[in-house]
């Protein structure tokens, strides 16, 4: 029928003299009855996937003004929950700077510390609470399992955010509550060690080939070879209304990440990587014609199909959306025989400590992974203890050897 609304899209279609029908995007009674300002959109000329593509943006653009439609109607009455709320929908706050694939852990853990603790007066609470807070977080899942000292870490980081834009909106109690951070001692999850090697990286390829997949195979390399993260590699979907711009719609949001564009004629890869591109502006460079891994992976794609972006999902024909390539890592990682646990993320911490075994310099390492300094990529990204070990043991064995001449 003319009326018949398409499930989930807002799409309607209103028929017209001589039988022509005519599409609308309709936006829903709900939304109209709060003041969203735009009723309905004549959506005629548009078929298929254009007329798909422009009820997703309609559709974004209607969630983005539900978000934060009320933001200066927020008071902060003294308890975290409006905490909360100020941290997750004032235009200031450091929150909206998140990229998507941050800003959902965060929405997770802000639900959950609303619950737990939302309540509260922020001003009341001191370090005993908070650690109090913190034995729950980390309870085990099951009697008789690990501490969850992950989640602890999140729970706690996502709080320490929210207080200390409590701090700059200079919001009674913040300051002080702030102060309870570095006094309170709380454990934490053991430092990662797992760092794939080049044998790993080629086992994990095959596998991601083996099961048709080869835009994986040709992130992982890139991962590996370059150190950019996972985001980078595949890109990020992100809400119509980001700044950045994009042609690639799909899933009611839009696409931006690295592209064949970012690869020059000459096999030079340019890329301001998105952690630091609102910060230090840092760039990746990186040639190519020393990376054989992805050498080999792009030989075996088409120059015709060397366009647009870079990782495309075979049975999507877009590009991958996070948790997919995620539960595909699970799988091929199983498969080629990786460390039980090993993240996809590990790729760039096998690539650093891969640098430093082969004696390149922490400046050197440091500027591959796009650190503005080598504290990061020592403390965190240099997995290889042993050969550290053994360099400092090295220089000792010189260092009294000079001293006995």
């Amino acid at each position: 029928m003319a009326g018949d609304q398409k499930a989930g899209m807002n799409l309607k279609w209103r028929s017209r003299a001589g039988g022509q029908r005519v599409p609308y995007w309709i936006a829903p009674a709900d939304a109209v009855k709060e003041g969203y300002p735009v009723k309905s959109v004549n959506l005629t000329g548009l078929a298929g996937d254009d007329l798909a593509a422009r009820c997703e943006r309609l559709n974004a653009e209607l969630k983005m003004w539900r978000t934060y439609r009320d933001t200066r109607s927020v008071v902060f009455d003294g308890t975290f929950s409006s905490l909360f709320d100020l941290y997750e929908r004032h235009e200031q706050s450091p929150f909206q700077a998140l990229n998507p694939a941050s800003r959902r852990p965060y929405l997770v853990y802000l639900r959950k510390l609303r619950a737990m603790i939302g309540a509260l007066r922020v001003d009341q609470q001191n370090g005993l609470d908070l650690a109090r807070w913190h034995k729950v977080w980390r309870e085990p899942a099951e009697p008789g399992a690990a501490e969850r000292l992950g989640a602890a870490k999140m729970a706690l980081a996502v709080l320490k955010a929210a207080v200390r834009f409590g701090v700059m909106a200079g919001l009674p109690g913040c300051l002080q509550f702030s102060a309870v951070f570095s006094a309170t001692s709380l454990p934490g999850p053991r430092p990662r060690d797992v760092a794939p090697t080049a044998s790993d990286v080629i086992a994990i390829r095959a596998a991601a080939h083996a099961v048709l997949r080869p835009s994986a195979a040709l992130a992982y390399a890139i991962q590996f070879e370059t150190s950019l993260r996972l985001w980078d590699v595949i890109g990020r979907w992100v809400e119509i209304g980001d700044p950045q711009p994009s042609s690639i719609l799909g899933y009611g949001e839009k696409w931006v990440g690295l592209s064949w564009s970012h690869i020059s004629d000459d096999l030079i890869l340019n890329y301001t990587a998105s952690k630091t591109a609102k910060s230090t502006g840092a760039r990746v460079h990186c040639d190519l014609k020393l990376c054989p891994m992805v050498l080999e992976e792009i030989e075996r794609i088409h120059s015709e199909q060397r366009v647009g972006p870079l990782i495309v999902c075979e049975r999507s024909g877009l590009p991958w959306r996070e948790r997919n390539f995620r539960t595909l890592w699970k799988r091929v990682a199983h498969a080629a025989g990786l460390p039980f646990g090993a993240w996809n993320r590990d790729l760039r911490a096998g690539a650093v400590t891969e640098a430093r075994r082969g004696g390149a310099a922490i400046e050197d390492a440091s500027r591959m992974a796009g650190h503005k300094g080598t504290q990061t990529t020592a403390r965190v990204y240099d997995r290889d203890v042993l050969e550290a070990t053994r360099r400092a043991q090295a220089s000792r064995t010189k260092f009294r050897a000079s001293k006995d001449t």
